[in-house]
Order: C-alpha cells, then structure tokens, then sequence
C-alpha cells in the first residue's frame, strides 16, 4: 500500500519514527486491553488493532473509512478474534458496546468532529475507557514544505480538544505524548506546563556515557485524552503514570532536533530567497518596461527630430525662393 501522508503504512522506509509515534499509544492501549471486547476506530492498514488483540482482548475490530485501508489490514493482519470493516468514524453503527475504544490521530481530519466524538460515546461500554489522541496544535509542525498537514481540517489547543470531548463524556483525563530520550507518555501538568511524571528520572548520560545532563522535556506535540462516559469510572492505574514505550538513542534524538531546526531554518531562508526571486523578475519586468517606454520615446525624437530638420530644409528653401522672386521683381522694376 502506497503512502500518501494521509495515513501511517508500516515498513515504510523513513518513517520510523512516525511510526514509533503511532506505535506507542497502541502500547498503552493494549496494556488496558485484555479481555476486553476492543474497538479501533480509524485503524489504517490494522497494525494497532493487530497488536490489541495480541495483547488478550476479547475481540478486536478496526474501522476506516478507506476500502483500500481495510482490504490491506485484512490481508496483513489476519488471526482469530480479529476483524476490520469499513465504517464512517461519524456513524458507527455496531451492536453493543465496547469496553476500550481507541481513536488515534483521526479526529483532526474530520470536519464534524462533534459527529465523531458523539458516536465514540455512543459506543464506548458505561465502565469502558476510550483513548483519543491528536496533534496539539501549539507544538505540532508536520513534515514536508510550510511543516503543514493537508489532510488536517484543524487542529486543536488543549482546551478546545478537552471542551470537544467533555461535551459527551463525563470523565476526561488528559495526557501528554513527548519526544525524550524515547517516546513517553504522561499526565498533563498543572496549567498545560510540561511536567515531570512521577518515578522518571529525568537525566541522561551525555552522547560519551559519562556526566548526566538534564533531561530535554519541551511542550509535547500530542494530546492523547482517556474519557468515560461517567465522572465516577475511575481511571485506569496504567494512565496515571509515566509511560516509556520505546528507548532510542539520545544523541540520535539531539541530532535530529538540531536537523528539524536547521530544516525549519533553511525553508525560511528558501522562502526568502523565493520573496527576492519575486522582487528581482518584478524589477526586471519594471526595468525592462522602462526600457521600450525609452527606446519608444527615443525614436519618437528621433522622428521629430528628422519631421524639424526637413521642415527647417523646406523653410530655407522657399526663403531662398522668395528671396530670389524678390531680387528678380526688383531688377524688372527698374
């Protein structure tokens, strides 16, 4: 299956950290998984949903609306207790309830995200949990020229994300999705500041292994929200601390931050040198312009100039005729 930049296709090369990403909140979900009857909404190609039902749930089935999606997590992901079908996210129309829902990085590319959320809770079970995650719009920059997504309708700060969710579910409790030195998982700090999880430590030895520096904990760019139907469902243990789904290398991560800034960097300076590029053809336009406007005018003078001198050729001529019928009736005269 191709990947467009709509939705994530597993093994595709250069995209592995999109895909840890992705990955890791399918590891926090399946954590809430077992024996639970699962449903995956927006599943993509079905790798998530493949590995909840790794995890021991009780049923697992994932929804998109994409054919092309499904007949792909179909014939990649098949196992007993597994289905996919196709499904508008906006009218989930399923028997009964579920106890885990999940809902990633699906609700940013509705226009009717109220229909969305709406029909999340129509589905999730009275003691059930669903897990919705979407890019937190003050942080997130998308790949590719401008570091916009034009799959995205929008995107969400954090209480417009919480406020959209709160309007059906009763219980909402907000997490954060980060880059460390892996990809973590946590409770949202007080005031939306980025916090420190409880039971992290948060030092890392330098690229040597020798002296620990400060942990790097920026704003996230991801909300992931675990909501319920009502305010008493306690929330699950697993959702109240820190979760650290995959280790990667730090000096790895620190070159790659240090690369994305420069990329952001040299597209502001590409597109200025675009500007320039725009005021140079403009001017030349201008000057060129200019230019015939002269060389218009030139031979215009020119012309006058050849119209005068003829004129001034003629005007001596007949002053010389005149002269000369003048002398002419002078002698006769006499």
């Amino acid at each position: 299956m191709e990947f467009t930049g709509e939705r994530l296709v597993p093994g595709v090369e250069g995209l592995e950290d999109l895909y840890t990403e992705h990955v890791s909140r399918y590891m926090l979900a399946a954590a809430l998984a077992r024996s639970k009857r699962v449903l995956d909404v927006g599943c993509g190609c079905g790798y998530g949903t493949h590995l909840l039902a790794l995890a021991g749930s009780a049923e697992a089935l994932g929804i998109d609306i994409s054919p092309e999606a499904v007949g792909f997590a179909r014939s990649r992901y098949a196992r007993e207790g597994l289905d996919y079908r196709t499904m508008d996210a906006r009218k989930i129309d399923l028997a009964g309830s579920f106890g885990l829902i999940t809902c990633f990085e699906l609700i940013e590319h509705v226009r009717e995200d109220s229909d969305v959320v709406k029909s999340l809770a129509r589905a999730t079970a009275d003691d059930g949990v669903c897990l919705i995650s979407t890019p937190n719009a003050d942080t997130y920059v998308a790949g590719g020229e401008g570091g916009d997504n034009p799959f995205h309708c929008r995107e969400y700060r954090r209480d417009e994300f919480e406020d959209l969710l709160r309007a059906e579910f009763e219980g909402v409790t907000m997490l954060e999705q980060r880059w460390t030195g892996g990809m973590i998982i946590s409770p949202c700090a007080g005031g939306g500041k980025p916090g420190v999880p409880d039971g992290i430590a948060v030092v890392q030895p330098d690229e040597m292994g020798l002296a620990p520096e400060a942990g790097s904990w920026g704003p996230a760019p991801y909300f992931l929200a675990a909501c319920s139907k009502s305010g008493a469902t306690p929330t699950p243990d697993t959702l109240k601390r820190a979760f650290v789904a995959v280790a990667s290398d730090a000096r790895y991560r620190k070159l790659k931050e240090e690369f994305d800034q420069r990329g952001r960097w040299a597209r502001k300076l590409d597109a200025e040198v675009r500007e320039k590029d725009v005021l140079i053809s403009r001017l030349r336009d201008e000057k060129a312009s200019l230019e015939r406007e002269f060389d218009e005018r030139g031979q215009w003078a020119q012309g006058l100039d050849r119209e005068i001198r003829d004129k001034d050729k003629l005007i001596n001529k007949l002053m010389a005729e005149i002269d000369h019928l003048k002398r002419t009736a002078a002698m006769t005269g006499k």
